[in-house]
């Protein structure tokens, strides 16, 4: 169970443990060329790089961003990127589109979610909700992971506290690798 919620948490803590957009302000960002079509403004590949509340690195990027100068609240990103530091390991993030709403601090990802660490844990999702300020992420769509020891899916995750708490429902599926197994196994056998 620590080997799966170490996957789960891997995938909230990207963005809730982080919150990149809320200290964005105070943090080194850099965007391309910058054009306006209408009410809206287009921003071409847009870094954002800094570091998580524990000091971890992290950088961001976004193949573009658009933003509506008459909802300067919402912006809207495509193929996001996300290079982090978790404490040791480093961890990317691939998401096809997002919307970040900074009047509610939400962030919506969608059209698939893919994140690799280097210690071997991933995973994949469709789409997610996240409140940054609650540590809240609740997804509708089939979660899966996959962690040195076996895989985890389920139809449903949502996680609470930074992922501090992190559960699964619907058609909940883990298999553990052989290996994995012995290793949970005692030495020893107790007997009652």
């Amino acid at each position: 169970i620590p080997v799966m919620l170490a996957g789960s948490v891997v995938v909230t803590g990207l963005w809730l443990w982080l919150d990149p957009f809320r200290a964005a302000s105070e943090l080194p960002v850099s965007v391309g060329k910058l054009t306006i079509s209408g009410s809206k403004l287009k921003m071409e590949a847009p870094k954002l790089t800094g570091f998580s509340k524990d000091g971890h690195p992290y950088n961001v990027t976004a193949e573009a961003a658009m933003q509506d100068l008459k909802k300067p609240n919402v912006i809207e990103l495509s193929k996001i990127i996300g290079h982090f530091d978790l404490g040791g390991h480093k961890t990317v993030l691939n998401a096809k589109s997002g919307i970040y709403d900074a009047k509610a601090d939400q962030m919506r990802v969608f059209d698939g979610i893919d994140f690799q660490s280097d210690d071997g844990q991933g995973g994949r999702l469709s789409d997610a909700v996240i409140e940054t300020k609650k540590g809240h992420l609740t997804t509708e769509q089939p979660v899966d992971l996959y962690f040195k020891g076996g895989t985890l899916r389920s139809d449903r995750m949502e996680a609470f506290d930074h992922g501090k708490l992190i559960v699964f429902e619907g058609g909940v599926r883990m298999t553990l690798n052989s290996e994995s197994r012995t290793a949970a196994t005692p030495e020893e056998t107790a007997t009652q």
